[in-house]
């Protein structure tokens, strides 16, 4: 038996999702968002939903496999009121800015009326859609080999060492009127983030890198402001305070970075531990 919702049936919400999906970066526009970050397999923000400044708060997964369209707030768990999709994505944020949602029990956008919007986003307001299962067969294999292909050739962040480089500005002259050398922090490519949307704007990187010294594996971001005697956190004089646990702080680091499995600077010391295995 066809699985339905509101007499919608799941190939239909599906095709739907994809095409949501495929406009995410609309979608976004449309709500107003724009501070986020791309990391080509998905994107970063602060969560829209239940608010808050924190820039790495919410991923929202636009390629894969199973997993395209998927969202998760690692602060607040807010797929978990709204459902780990891209219709409870739309959902939590329409109840955001039409209902002033905040935490449970506060009214929400209902699922029709989420409907209701994407399709007419869409552009199809009849909320009708194609819903043909080769089709969508199709597209769900296309996007099974490009996440084979991409975890072949770009691991980790997916970010090349060339591409990482394009949004830095190195040497840091933060850590040069620290005597640091030129020399050094070129050398591992520590430089100012200049991005306005990346989620390292205006902080100081230190990336780490694969074995070979390709591609990201992590990144490490510090402040450029010291600490502001008003709220005890890390932004630009310019900036509002933010008190609690949502103010800036002196140091960033990307989202589920595994720092066991990793040794920094193993990319330059490898070959000096094959011919004499061991470390000073």
């Amino acid at each position: 038996m066809t699985q339905t919702y509101h007499s919608y049936s799941h190939q239909e919400l599906t095709a739907l999702s994809k095409k949501l999906v495929k406009q995410w970066e609309r979608l976004l526009r449309y709500f107003n968002i724009k501070d986020y970050y791309s990391m080509n397999r998905y994107v970063i923000m602060p969560c829209p939903i239940h608010g808050g400044d924190n820039s790495t708060a919410l991923n929202l997964y636009i390629q894969g496999c199973n997993n395209i369209g998927n969202w998760k707030c690692n602060t607040h768990q807010c797929e978990e009121v709204f459902q780990q999709t891209i219709l409870g994505f739309i959902r939590g944020i329409l109840s955001r800015q039409k209902y002033g949602w905040s935490q449970i029990g506060d009214k929400t956008a209902s699922f029709q009326e989420t409907l209701q919007f994407a399709y007419q986003f869409l552009g199809n307001p009849e909320l009708k859609i194609n819903n043909d299962i080769q089709v969508i067969e199709k597209e769900e294999f296309t996007s099974f080999i490009d996440t084979i292909n991409i975890k072949k050739h770009k691991p980790h962040l997916y970010i090349t060492r060339t591409e990482l480089k394009q949004i830095l500005d190195i040497p840091a002259e933060y850590y040069l009127n620290r005597g640091y050398s030129e020399f050094i922090l070129s050398l591992y490519d520590i430089g100012l983030c200049k991005y306005e949307n990346h989620f390292m704007n205006n902080r100081v990187v230190v990336p780490i890198y694969d074995d070979k010294h390709q591609f990201i594996v992590g990144l490490s971001g510090r402040s450029i402001f010291e600490k502001c005697t008003k709220c005890n956190g890390y932004h630009s004089p310019e900036k509002e305070c933010v008190h609690g646990k949502y103010k800036e702080c002196k140091w960033k680091h990307n989202p589920k970075f595994q720092s066991s499995q990793y040794l920094y600077n193993y990319w330059f010391a490898k070959n000096i531990l094959q011919n004499h295995k061991w470390l000073l």
